[in-house]
């Protein structure tokens, strides 16, 4: 009996059965891969959060913004906490020899610190050249201090005073206050080194904390001013550097300091200052 072949009309509807069978399945294999790398991120600031907690217990306050004659940043502060205590105490002795903190003896601005660096960033594990510096990058930003509408006066953040704040002074709780935020370098990374404490000046910058609604009233060299604190981002727009963006979908990470990471989409723009300030007395509805 002869075997029957198939025709090309059946072949050519089982190859558009699996090309749509393909279509549907796509986005959810990237919706997967989209939730993992978010989850990584999050565990990697989970990181920051119990080595700034762990600090605190050392110290019996939190981390200034920068402490050194080096101007190093409040990363370097961290390094013992994350099992970098080479890297800290190499950090210091450079430190006491050379007030610039871009040039040797300061091998941290050359070496990239893997819990420093968002997962969805592959950017981030070699350094990288802005303006004849070759220097290691972070995802992240801590939060110095916020411009709330009709105050004259910064309000503070975690990391505005030197020496760094006690738990008794964040009056707004630890579990309602933002630490850490998501921001990721430029494409050209003018912003971004985690080794010196450099908020912002000028074209470049802000490096290791941000103010929030300070830096989005500059219109910086390129001629484009930022609008909003909290929102989408993109590599090619330098003028991102100076808000909260993340290279996840709809949203980005937020570190509290009580340790705990939450995920936000972008309205909570509107939330996001008050949540920065450590003593502002405002009650934020976060859940």
């Amino acid at each position: 009996m002869p075997r029957r072949a198939f025709s090309l009309i059946e072949l050519l509807a089982v190859v558009a059965i699996i090309g749509i069978l393909v279509g549907l399945l796509l986005p959810a294999v990237q919706s997967v891969r989209a939730g993992a790398t978010r989850a990584e991120c999050q565990n990697t600031m989970k990181q920051i959060g119990l080595a700034l907690h762990n600090y605190e217990s050392a110290h019996g306050r939190f981390p200034p913004d920068s402490r050194f004659p080096a101007s190093l940043s409040w990363f370097v502060e961290m390094l013992p906490f994350i099992e970098q205590d080479t890297l800290y105490r190499t950090s210091l002795a450079a430190a006491a020899t050379q007030a610039d903190a871009t040039l040797l003896p300061h091998a941290g601005f050359f070496t990239p610190i893997k819990a420093y660096a968002c997962p969805a960033d592959s950017r981030l594990g070699i350094t990288h050249d802005y303006s004849g510096r070759r220097g290691a990058y972070s995802s992240y930003l801590g939060i110095n201090s916020v411009v709330l509408p009709g105050r004259s006066r910064l309000a503070p953040g975690l990391f505005l005073r030197t020496p760094g704040l006690r738990v008794t002074e964040i009056t707004d709780g630890t579990s309602g206050t933002v630490a850490v935020v998501e921001r990721p370098p430029p494409g050209n990374f003018q912003a971004g080194l985690w080794y010196p404490a450099e908020s912002y000046r000028g074209t470049s910058g802000p490096n290791t904390d941000l103010i929030i609604g300070g830096e989005a009233r500059v219109v910086v060299g390129d001629g484009c001013g930022v609008r909003t604190p909290f929102g989408p981002g993109r590599l090619e727009n330098p003028c991102d550097r100076l808000r909260v963006w993340s290279l996840h979908r709809s949203g980005a990470n937020f570190l509290f300091i009580d340790g705990s990471v939450r995920f936000y989409g972008h309205g909570f723009a509107a939330l996001l200052p008050a949540s920065c300030t450590v003593s502002g007395g405002e009650v934020v509805p976060l859940d």
